[in-house]
Order: C-alpha cells, then structure tokens, then sequence
C-alpha cells in the first residue's frame, strides 16, 4: 500500500488519531501522523517536508481550525 500523510490541525487530533487506527487496521502499513511519529529532537519541519516528498496519498481534515492554520495549506 502506498505511504500515506494526514494533515489536519492539532485541535482535531482525536479525529486524525482514530483515521490513522482506522488506516492500519485496513491494512495500510504507512501511515504519518506527526505526533505520533515526530518525537523531541527531531528536525520536526524537516520531517514534515521529507514526508510530505513521499507520501502516496494524503488525507487532509479540513476543519475551521485547518483552514485558519499557515502551516496546513500553504
């Protein structure tokens, strides 16, 4: 299955975090969620990047708060 990127702002992580379970549990084996995936110390707007470059699919929920963040639909 191809790598999958959930964008969605962090006021809505219940939301991403039960669409990321969902996910694996059909089978999709590469999924990136951001705050399960970048941990402290890491380059975290690097890694966004890097897989944002790789990701197959990507599942944005959009919300008011998604909409009024610059960082998820610039």
């Amino acid at each position: 299955m191809g790598f999958v990127f959930i964008s969605h702002s962090s006021r809505e992580d219940r939301t991403a975090n039960a669409l990321n379970n969902w996910l694996i549990a059909e089978g999709h084996e590469a999924v990136f969620l951001d705050h399960v995936d970048i941990v402290g110390g890491d380059e975290w707007e690097e890694r966004l990047y890097t897989e944002l470059r790789r990701c197959r699919a990507l599942i944005a929920l959009i919300s008011a708060n998604w909409l009024a963040s610059p960082w998820l639909h610039s």
